[in-house]
């Protein structure tokens, strides 16, 4: 292990923005920019994110698509058992929860209920999930439309156990040498 704590498991299910289908950077660009513009109660923010996704969907499916984003992010703040994180538009890195969200959508996507309730359960870390589902299906029918396809990103437990893993790195206490 690096002396800086910091390593990348080749079987984790993160990944880097890089590695992601177009349809994921343009669903995590929007995700993360939307939240950075709540949170820093900047609306130019989402003002961006319009203006991008009006331009590269089209004006329509850019309301659909952010109507939906904007319920599954109302809903995961209310819903959570903890905090939803999330990584600044500059990091190169997908963060735990937001690969559980493109898991999400994905399964949504794909019809796969099942699949989709327990990403939402394991995003919401405990909360039912059931709320975020529809949203999710909205965002991925959008995507799909508009020539996007998002990759299935299954997540069990072990996959699970290393995300709690990746997410508690930071937290480590940094006093000692490893």
């Amino acid at each position: 292990m690096p002396r800086d704590g910091s390593f990348r498991l080749p079987a984790a299910p993160t990944a880097w923005v890089c590695d992601l289908a177009a349809g994921e950077r343009l669903l995590l660009w929007s995700y993360r920019s939307w939240l950075e513009g709540l949170v820093a109660k900047q609306p130019q923010r989402h003002e961006q994110v319009w203006s991008g996704l009006s331009r590269q969907l089209g004006v329509e499916p850019a309301r659909c698509l952010l109507g939906a984003l904007s319920r599954l992010i109302y809903r995961c703040v209310r819903e959570a058992q903890g905090e939803i994180s999330y990584n600044p538009n500059c990091c190169r890195q997908v963060g735990a929860d937001e690969y559980r969200l493109l898991a999400l959508i994905a399964a949504a996507g794909r019809g796969d209920q099942g699949a989709a309730q327990d990403q939402a359960r394991r995003l919401l870390r405990g909360g039912t999930g059931e709320d975020l589902v529809s949203p999710a299906a909205e965002i991925a029918v959008v995507l799909s439309d508009a020539g996007y396809d998002l990759p299935d990103r299954p997540t069990d437990d072990r996959s699970e156990a290393i995300l709690r893993a990746v997410e508690a790195l930071p937290m480590l206490d940094r006093s000692r040498p490893n």
